[in-house]
């Protein structure tokens, strides 16, 4: 598998998505460990949205709302109101991740999963390499649920510092957990 490259462009493409997935104002108003993960893909959509808004303001010198519009077709979301997403076939499975974005010809594919156990890491990180043999980058946001955020707490370990710089490395998967 060839790995699409890292170039300084698609790396602040990568930045963006992330901000914009991540940002504080999602999750400041969000119950985010009584909510589903529905909800929480639902909730991230307005923050992508203007997030790769400004980006394409920018880089691009369009209006806002110009560049909102464009950003619209960049973003899939199964929502039932949007364009779906393809799903990706794998050993007799069908998969799909939460949100797609694709800009000049460079697909990235967004996973959310929110939990307190090893089991629901270690599931979207397989499926997260199955995307990435579609897609030219994969991010991964993992949402820790546990009361003490013990899963945030032991990701910096040398182990854990390893395994993410081989995603990284290998797959073109950028790991975010919050």
């Amino acid at each position: 598998m060839k790995l699409a490259s890292k170039s300084k462009n698609r790396l602040e493409l990568l930045e963006t998505i992330t901000e914009g997935i991540t940002s504080t104002d999602i999750f400041k108003n969000l119950d985010f460990k009584k909510n589903s993960e529905d909800k929480l893909k639902k909730s991230i959509y307005p923050n992508l949205l203007n997030t790769l808004a400004d980006r394409i303001c920018d880089k691009r010198g369009f209006s806002k709302g110009l560049a909102r519009e464009k950003a619209k077709t960049m973003i899939k979301i199964d929502d039932g109101k949007s364009q779906p997403i393809s799903t990706t076939h794998f050993m007799g499975t069908s998969n799909k991740p939460s949100i797609t974005v694709e800009s000049s010809g460079v697909r990235v594919a967004i996973e959310i999963k929110k939990g307190d156990r090893a089991r629901n890491i270690k599931e979207s990180f397989g499926e997260s390499m199955i995307f990435s043999n579609v897609y030219d980058f994969v991010i991964y946001l993992f949402v820790d649920t546990t009361e003490e955020s013990r899963i945030i707490k032991g990701s910096s370990g040398i182990t854990e510092t390893n395994f993410l710089k081989n995603l990284w490395d290998n797959f073109n998967v950028k790991f975010t957990i919050i």
